[in-house]
């Protein structure tokens, strides 16, 4: 290998880095300022003793946040863990900026794209920030789902080349149980420079009650095999348990979507929730013995 040879190779190594920039997050080490360097209001943000990123600011009516380096957005799947011990409202929600341009996420030049979590109707939804901070719903998530005085869940977001983003939610917070809130195809923007999370909270019964952990932004690879069948049990004259290859979303638990010959549709299909890739079928007539 020749010098120019060397050093292109030397190059090569010096740029991947930052031409794939992924973020992987779970503070155990109790840093946000290196590994990865986290920027804007850090004095706001401590790591807790549970190893968390927690909120610690505690001035009323301000809006406050945090972000690090990204420039995924095409083909990327984003993810992480999100604890509130409160119900949001339009005056205290947090934005997950997936894709922001600005480290300064809230600033009037800024664009990209954001969840929030929260607002008038308790809400899991997908924005795109446009400059002069003007913001336009892209999924509507299902209302009421943060309508409780404490929440705790996992938020996942894909994005693939041609622009279809896909939201999903899960309520159990084990990366078991995600649940589609909306898909919408949006390329206004193909490029990122920073992932962050801005918080809004209005009066001290807000100040230190939200927390994040395990966010991971990283390339994905969409599943484009089907569960297959890999088990059938028998559980009594009317119920069977049916054993897939993979978990099984809950949009799947339509009875229309079974049929066993000479038996027919079921009459109730439940997803396990300890195990999504058991199916429990019911049947409204026993079977033949």
């Amino acid at each position: 290998m020749g010098y120019n040879e060397i050093a292109l190779f030397s190059l090569l190594l010096l740029a991947s880095p930052f031409a794939y920039s992924q973020v992987s997050e779970n503070f155990d080490d109790g840093d946000i300022l290196a590994n990865p360097a986290w920027t804007g209001d850090t004095g706001n943000f401590i790591v807790n003793v549970a190893g968390e990123l927690q909120s610690a600011d505690t001035l009323a009516g301000n809006t406050f946040q945090i972000s690090t380096a990204s420039n995924l957005l095409a083909q990327t799947q984003w993810e992480l863990d999100i604890r509130l011990a409160f119900n949001p409202s339009s005056a205290n929600y947090i934005d997950i900026f997936l894709a922001s341009y600005e480290s300064q996420l809230t600033g009037s030049s800024n664009s990209g794209y954001f969840v929030r979590l929260g607002n008038t109707s308790d809400e899991v939804s997908l924005y795109r920030l446009d400059p002069g901070l003007v913001v336009t719903k892209i999924i509507d998530g299902m209302d009421g789902m943060l309508n409780k005085s404490s929440n705790k869940l996992k938020l996942k977001v894909t994005r693939d080349n041609g622009g279809r983003w896909m939201l999903y939610v899960d309520a159990s917070a084990t990366g078991n149980t995600f649940e589609l809130q909306g898909s919408t195809i949006d390329s206004t923007y193909t490029a990122s420079n920073w992932f962050g999370i801005s918080i809004r909270q209005s009066t001290a019964s807000f100040f230190k009650q939200h927390f994040f952990d395990n966010i991971r932004v990283d390339s994905f690879i969409p599943d484009i095999l089907p569960p297959s069948l890999v088990g059938v049990i028998p559980l009594s004259l009317n119920n069977i348990e049916i054993q897939f290859s993979e978990a099984i979303t809950a949009a799947s638990a339509d009875p229309g979507n079974y049929d066993i010959s000479g038996q027919g549709n079921p009459v109730a299909v439940n997803i396990n929730p300890n195990n999504p890739k058991n199916v429990l079928l019911t049947f409204d007539r026993p079977f033949t013995n």
